[in-house]
């Protein structure tokens, strides 16, 4: 009996030591929205939401070059090998432009879910209205510790908004006319417009995603920690079964085996 409960408990270790490897994997890439005026500078966040599996990619962000300019790179704080894990290049051509962007680290070295990437674009002077920042990868799959993975994509948007500048009239007043405007027009602000919510909706953005991504792997935790308590339960309980059924078994051959002895010794 005490075998069998040894090899019980041994199945029940290799049981909880595969569970994870069996675990449902998915790696999901969010570019952020924001706002921003006409010929000012915006930042596209990208955040990855499985850092435990990716090694390398190709990632492609395609964006307007009617409405925006790409200017420069940078890697989130999760990259902690930085800027040398990843290389890119502004691809512009008649079809689409697009930043290509390759990420390769043998050590796969993120430290956590969150922001992967910030592209930094100057919107055109002309722009106005909504654009899509979209995402893919080259070949449609990533590099993962497992093999190639399909991920999942959440495009961005971005509003720009365009104050166009009131043009003066090259005829001067009268005297009455300039009084009557001075008199009407109200006192012009120190500037032509308010700096955009740029900031503070990307940060909320940010704060959003990466509240998703952490209660996203919070659940997953959770359930997993469930399946895990259950299974540990029922093997225990089972084998608690067994041992106790042993135990009556074997307590009862030995009272047959003493009433044999009575009955012979008489």
């Amino acid at each position: 009996m005490k075998k069998f409960l040894s090899v019980i408990i041994a199945l029940l270790l290799t049981v909880l030591a595969a569970l994870p490897s069996f675990a449902a994997k998915s790696v999901k890439f969010t570019a952020s929205d924001c706002e921003t005026f006409a010929g000012d500078e915006f930042t596209v966040d990208i955040f990855i939401s499985d850092y435990s599996q990716l090694k390398s990619a190709t990632l492609i962000v395609e964006y307007d070059k009617n409405a925006a300019q790409f200017l420069d790179l940078n890697v989130g704080a999760i990259v902690t090998s930085g800027n040398k894990a990843v290389s890119f290049k502004d691809v512009n051509n008649s079809n689409k432009s697009y930043v290509q962007i390759d990420y390769k680290d043998s050590s796969a070295s993120l430290s956590s879910a969150g922001k992967f990437l910030s592209l930094t674009f100057v919107s055109k002077d002309n722009a106005a209205g909504k654009t899509d920042i979209k995402l893919s990868v080259s070949g449609n799959k990533i590099a993962t510790k497992a093999g190639s993975l399909i991920p999942e994509f959440k495009n961005g948007k971005i509003n720009i908004i365009n104050n166009n500048p009131v043009t003066e009239s090259t005829a001067e007043p009268t005297s009455q006319e300039s009084s009557a405007s001075e008199a009407s027009v109200p006192e012009k602000s120190e500037s032509s417009h308010s700096t955009p919510k740029n900031t503070s909706s990307v940060s909320s953005l940010q704060n959003t995603a990466e509240n998703t991504t952490v209660d996203n792997n919070n659940k997953k935790k959770t359930n997993m920690r469930v399946a895990i308590g259950a299974v540990v339960t029922a093997v225990i309980l089972i084998a608690a079964m067994l041992f106790e059924t042993g135990s009556r078994n074997g307590k009862r051959k030995k009272k047959s085996g003493k009433s044999k002895k009575r009955r012979t010794g008489r």
